[in-house]
C-alpha cells in the first residue's frame, strides 16, 4: 500500500482544494493509497480582528489592496468549483488554527483524523462557523463520532498539544515551506493544489520507483 502524508491547515483554501483533487486521483487510479494528515499552521501568531471582512483581513495580511483581494479570492473560488467545493468567503471567519488542530489530532488517535479534517473545512469555508471557537469544535466533533469528552481533553492535553508541535516540526525538517505539501511514500514531494491529473503522474510515478526496486539486507537501488 503507498502511502500519502499531507501536511495541512484548517485556515488554507488551497489545502481543501488540493485533498479534494488528490481524492479523486486516487480514485480514478485505482491505487491502495492510504493517506495521512499532517498539522501545519500557516500563521500560528494570527489573532484575528472581528471588525473587518475576511477580504479586508486578507488584504491587510498579504498586503494588498481590498479589490485586489477580492480577485484574488474570485480566482480562488474558481479553483474550488472545478474541484467540487462550494466556499463562501462573504461569511467567513478567519481563526487562529491551533484548536482546531488539537482537536484534528485527537480525532486521529480515535482513528477519525480524515474525517474531522473534511467536517473543519467544510466549517470554516462553506458554512462560515468560527473554528476557533471551543463549541463550534464540540459540535464538528460529535459529527464524526468523538464525544464532547474527547474534545475537551483535546483542547486541554499538552500530549495533543505536542503531536501539533510534532508535526510541524517534521515539516520544517523536510523542507517544507508552505502548504498543502504531499509527500509520497518517503520518495516524492508535491506541492500546492495540483490538478487531478498531476496527482495520478505522481502516484503512478511513485509506484513505478517501487517496482524497480532491488533490495538485499542492506539496501534498496532502482536500476
Amino acid at each position: 500500500m503507498m502511502k500519502i502524508q499531507v501536511w495541512s491547515d484548517f485556515r488554507c483554501p488551497f489545502c481543501y482544494i488540493g485533498h479534494q483533487n488528490l481524492e479523486k486521483a486516487i480514485a480514478q487510479s485505482s491505487k491502495d493509497v492510504e493517506i495521512e494528515i499532517m498539522s501545519y499552521e500557516l500563521a500560528p501568531d494570527i489573532q484575528p480582528q472581528r471588525d473587518q471582512s475576511y477580504v479586508e483581513q486578507l488584504a491587510g495580511n498579504i498586503g494588498l489592496s481590498v479589490s485586489q483581494a477580492q480577485l484574488r479570492l474570485s480566482q480562488i473560488d474558481m479553483m474550488a468549483k472545478k474541484a467540487g467545493l462550494n466556499y463562501d468567503f462573504n461569511n467567513m471567519i478567519d481563526a487562529n488554527s491551533f484548536k482546531i488542530h488539537r482537536v484534528f489530532q485527537m480525532a486521529k488517535q480515535l482513528g477519525k483524523g480524515n474525517e474531522f479534517f473534511k467536517v473543519g473545512m467544510a466549517a470554516h469555508f462553506t458554512h462560515g462557523l468560527d473554528i476557533a471557537d471551543e463549541q463550534t469544535l464540540i459540535d464538528l466533533a460529535l459529527q464524526v463520532g468523538m464525544s464532547e469528552e474527547d474534545t475537551k481533553k483535546a483542547l486541554q492535553s499538552d500530549e495533543i498539544a505536542y503531536q501539533v508541535r510534532t508535526d510541524e516540526a517534521t515539516a520544517r525538517n523536510i523542507g517544507v515551506q508552505g502548504v498543502p505539501h504531499f509527500v509520497l511514500d518517503d520518495k516524492v514531494f508535491v506541492s500546492g493544489a495540483q490538478p487531478v491529473e498531476s496527482f495520478i503522474e505522481a502516484i503512478e510515478y511513485v509506484e513505478s520507483l517501487s517496482s524497480n526496486l532491488a533490495c538485499s539486507d542492506e539496501s534498496c537501488i532502482v536500476p
